[in-house]
């Protein structure tokens, strides 16, 4: 069922009923924003929290939590602009976001759609808890226990008697202008879900009146963004019961609610979320190839090459719980029938996904995964520059200058043809000091993968010539692909890296030289602890810094009037 609005309240009731939301969203429009750096991480020998800020919910928690509230059939169709990268993070961009009107008009367009479903003959009789006297006429009892049920969920807090009352008042307005109970309170849903106090996530700070100056977050958001980063969504009622008993403030409450929200299988959403931001696999299927070149590679393969990648994820840090480094070296693959051709593995069953075991030497862990290979590859061939970057940037934290912008790729577009492999083409931009610096730190990764196609497929020779895939990480010399993704694994950067990652993902911020002795902290436990990334993200959700908050800058004047007041 399609929700339509009768022509008489296009430009009547319509904006009675969003001008409350509209206009408070379009605040956060503010064009003149820059983003922000990834800010130094130099020694310092104390933790100083950051301060409080507000970002736009994520594409990946929208779709999580509208799936949580209301059930997995409940669909949408709403797409988030496209976020610049902030610290390799995609949702360290949100802080930095403006909220277009033809955004909002976008977030309208998909509540709308929401709250038809949700109040359809199909789900009304499980997601609202009562029925209406007349479905012709206002029900305010029915309403509000709908609005008290959803309500606080969706705000992730309990609603005010004035947002309740408001809802409900949206919900009769629109029931008597459709002459549908059901429409009107679908009308009101709507406004909620695009709400800033639905789609911007704000930390807000308690009050203390005995320390008008100290600052922490309060319980509720506390529990915000522990089920943010926990579960990729917002908080369940059992969450949200232990925000309102105060059981957040005392550091058994927290642990307690770590230790069930990491047995829940949301977790699950959680993992996945983390790492599809950190190894960007937001941009596997938008990968194109020449289709003369490579026919089998297609839009399915690529959803199914992105698929494959987080079910090695799960099964190995979510499942199993193991080191983190095994999943550079894993010769676990999870095959899908789109996915044989690329592996030339003969999949028996069309509609299940397979898990097999590659004993050969040919691959080991997610560098030789298509994902990673057909992403950081060129339309019509390989590409052992940006391999290599990728490795640096995504795993080791390593950046990477562009390239010059008068670079000359005669030697790779229009190659001599007695150089038969990309390793002696290269070798012409590693002559050139302009572009010798980046290729040193590049070329040597990348040619180590250089015995997989654009598309990720296996092959020997390159022009009827061998393959040659040795060369040094670091330090770490390597004479195939085995011994490069065992050099990979064991570098002392991979550790630090996540770690960073992981920390700067869990409180949405970049993190930097005040905070470095908290991620120093997490580092060396990681370690210790046998490199699980489980017991990294427990660390993190159970730690003082994760909530810790800095008083906002504010006006000496009104502090001191602020203390006056207090003593009268």
């Amino acid at each position: 069922m399609l929700l339509t609005l009768p022509k008489r309240m296009s430009l009547g009731l319509t904006f009675a009923l969003i001008a409350a939301v509209l206009l408070p969203l379009l605040s956060y429009a503010d064009p003149s924003k820059l983003l922000v750096n990834e800010p130094s991480r130099d020694s310092t020998d104390k933790f100083t929290p950051p301060p409080p800020q507000s970002r736009l919910i994520t594409q990946s928690q929208y779709s999580r939590v509208i799936k949580d509230v209301f059930g997995p059939d409940i669909t949408i169709t709403v797409r988030f602009p496209p976020l610049p990268r902030e610290g390799g993070l995609e949702t360290l961009a949100t802080t930095d976001t403006a909220l277009t009107p033809a955004g909002f008009e976008s977030f309208y367009s998909a509540a709308s759609d929401v709250a038809a479903k949700v109040v359809d003959e199909e789900h009304r009789e499980f997601l609202i808890p009562c029925k209406p006297r007349s479905i012709s006429a206002p029900d305010d009892k029915c309403a509000e226990r709908f609005f008290q049920s959803v309500g606080p969920v969706l705000y992730r807090r309990p609603l005010t008697k004035e947002e309740a009352a408001f809802q409900v008042w949206a919900a009769a307005q629109g029931t008597v202008a459709t002459k549908n109970f059901y429409r009107g309170l679908a009308l009101s849903l709507t406004g909620m879900l695009v709400s800033p106090k639905f789609l911007m996530i704000s930390d807000t700070i308690a009050t203390d009146r005995q320390r008008p100056l100290a600052a922490k977050l309060d319980a509720y958001s506390k529990a915000s963004r522990l089920s943010l980063f926990l579960w990729n969504s917002f908080p369940d009622r059992a969450l949200l019961n232990a925000a309102k008993d105060g059981k957040l403030d005392a550091k058994a409450g927290i642990e307690y609610q770590v230790q069930r929200m990491m047995k829940s299988p949301r977790m699950e959403a959680g993992v996945r979320a983390f790492f599809e931001d950190m190894l960007r696999l937001d941009g596997i299927e938008g990968v194109s190839k020449d289709p003369t070149v490579y026919p089998m590679y297609t839009r399915r393969v690529a959803a199914a090459a992105k698929e494959q990648v987080l079910r090695t994820v799960v099964d190995l840090v979510l499942v199993q719980d193991t080191d983190y480094r095994n999943l550079f070296t894993t010769k676990t693959l999870f095959v899908s029938p789109v996915l044989g051709p690329i592996y030339n593995i003969p999949v028996t069953d069309p509609a299940e996904w397979s898990e097999i075991t590659d004993t050969s030497a040919e691959r080991a862990g997610l560098l030789t995964q298509p994902a990673f290979l057909a992403e950081y590859a060129h339309t019509a061939r390989s590409s052992p520059t940006r391999r290599g970057r990728a490795v640096r940037e995504i795993f080791l934290c390593q950046n990477v200058p562009n390239p010059p912008s008068n670079v000359d790729f005669s030697a790779l577009n229009d190659p001599d043809p007695k150089l038969k492999t990309v390793r002696d083409r290269l070798s012409a931009h590693r002559s050139n000091p302009v572009c010798a610096g980046c290729h040193r730190i590049t070329d040597p990764i990348g040619l180590a993968l250089e015995n997989f196609d654009g598309a990720g497929r296996y092959r020997e020779t390159e022009d009827g010539a061998a393959i040659d895939t040795s060369g040094n990480l670091d330090g770490t010399k390597f004479q195939n692909i085995t011994e490069f993704t065992e050099a990979v694994a064991h570098s002392a950067q991979l550790p630090r890296c996540l770690t960073t990652r992981l920390a700067d993902y869990a409180v949405a911020r970049n993190l930097g030289a005040p905070q470095k002795p908290w991620i120093d902290r997490l580092q060396q436990d990681f370690v210790a602890n046998g490199y699980r990334v489980l017991k990294l993200m427990e660390d993190i959700a159970t730690s003082d810094e994760f909530y810790s908050i800095s008083s906002p800058v504010v006006d000496q004047t009104v502090v001191a009037n602020t203390g006056v007041a207090l003593l009268n």
